[in-house]
Formats: C-alpha cells, sequence, structure tokens
C-alpha cells in the first residue's frame, strides 16, 4: 500500500479576504498571493499557510489579481500576467523562496488574465508554459520560456481559445495537462502538451472530465499515494 494523505480542512485562515489570487505549494507551505479585497481594491500582498501557523507572506513586486503562479524546481516561484488594477499585464517576475529575492523576467508576447501556467523539463532542461486566457476575448496563444536563452516562444494555439482552466505538470514533469475550462460554454477536456523537443510540440485529447468545469483546482499527485478524504461530501477526481 502506498503513502496515506489525509485531506483536511483549514476554515477562516485569510489574514486578508480576497478573489482572484493564485497559490502555489512550497516548502514553507501554501503560498497565497494577490487577488482583490472585499473593495475590489486589487492587492500586492501575500500570506503562508502550513498546519502549524499562517503568517503575512512576501510583499509582491506590484498588485495583481487573475494572474498565475507556478513553481520552478525547488526554489522559485514564477509570476505571469493578470490584472494589475489598471491594465492587463504581460509581466513576468521570480521570486527566490531561499534568497527572499525577486527578479523580472521577459515580458510575455500576449498580456493575459484567467490565464495557466506550468513547467515540465525536457533534456535536464527546466521549461514554463502559459496558454489560454483572456484579453478583450478569450485567447488561444501559448507561449514556452526557455530558461536558457531567456525568451518566450510561441507554442501551439489551444485547440479552443478559452480560459479559467488548469494545467498541471505531469507526475514525470515530462508534459503539461490542460484540464477544462470556460470558453462560453464549460469544457471537459484533459489536454496534454507533449514536446519532441522546445519546437515540436502539439496538444493531444488524453481524457474528459465527467462534469465539464471552470476555476477549479487540480494537483499531480504520485502513483505511490492513496487518497483518503474526511469528507464524504466532497467529490475528488483522479486520473492518469
Amino acid at each position: 500500500m502506498g503513502k496515506k494523505i489525509n485531506v483536511l480542512k483549514i476554515a477562516n485562515f485569510y489574514y486578508c479576504v480576497r478573489y482572484g489570487g493564485d497559490s502555489v505549494v512550497t516548502q514553507f507551505g501554501l503560498w497565497i498571493t494577490g487577488g482583490r479585497d472585499i473593495n475590489n481594491e486589487y492587492l500586492d500582498t501575500s500570506e503562508v499557510v502550513n498546519l502549524n501557523e499562517i503568517r503575512v507572506g512576501p510583499k509582491l513586486p506590484y498588485k495583481m489579481a487573475f494572474h498565475c503562479v507556478a513553481k520552478i524546481g525547488e526554489n522559485v516561484v514564477a509570476f505571469s500576467g493578470g490584472w494589475n488594477g489598471n491594465s492587463y499585464t504581460n509581466q513576468t517576475v521570480f521570486y527566490d523562496l531561499n534568497s527572499e529575492t525577486w527578479e523580472s523576467g521577459p515580458d510575455l508576447k500576449q498580456a493575459r488574465e484567467y490565464h495557466s501556467c506550468s513547467a515540465f523539463q525536457q533534456n535536464n532542461s527546466t521549461f514554463l508554459v502559459v496558454a489560454g486566457g483572456w484579453y478583450n476575448d478569450f485567447i488561444s496563444s501559448v507561449e514556452i520560456l526557455d530558461f536558457e536563452t531567456n525568451q518566450w516562444l510561441e507554442g501551439p494555439d489551444l485547440p479552443k481559445a478559452m480560459g479559467h482552466f488548469q494545467m498541471i505538470s505531469s507526475p514525470d514533469q515530462q508534459s503539461v495537462l490542460v484540464i477544462g475550462g470556460y470558453d462560453g460554454t464549460y469544457r471537459n477536456e484533459i489536454l496534454e502538451l507533449i514536446c519532441n523537443g522546445i519546437h515540436d510540440c502539439q496538444w493531444t485529447l488524453k481524457q474528459t472530465l465527467v462534469e465539464a468545469r471552470q476555476d477549479f483546482v487540480a494537483i499531480s499527485i504520485p502513483d505511490s499515494y492513496d487518497i483518503h478524504c474526511t469528507n464524504n461530501n466532497k467529490q475528488f477526481g483522479l486520473f492518469w
């Protein structure tokens, strides 16, 4: 039998009521970033939550909501796009969890919000993928950041222009998966981006969800883990 995960409920843990933020799991806990508050003010604050404490997190370099965060390796978190309170943004910034410092990255070719992002590895190199989202309408464009050249490359468009989906790395870290979303209708596709070299990538339909959905949470869990849910009223879906 594999390792067991108990799914726990933690309620009322926010220092600040927020909407439209994004989060990432780090070695220090769940890092919740940005968003809008109850007065529709855009936030440059963050907070870190783990089972032992709740604390104020690093201040963000600018106000942001509807952005995307993704972990790069063990120590770096990438922030891309979103809305800064005045306009769509194409900014990319990186936070080093060890040195607690920010570094600017190359601008996205396309400013966007309500997009998704994740990283994958190939030939001992790591790449960051940003896909879809909204810029006055849903968009299908995909960008792949090559860290060796520090440039965003154009990837293959999504089959549908859409946003509000989830993107996660595959368990082997060799590809990324796009799940669900919204393009005017709710989507149930699970798409995999498979690359044979950074300039030769394509989307393939891997599976379909039982229920189409948007704005949900998806996580990648190794096969060696069993899931034990403490709340029978919640639905959890597993595939691979």
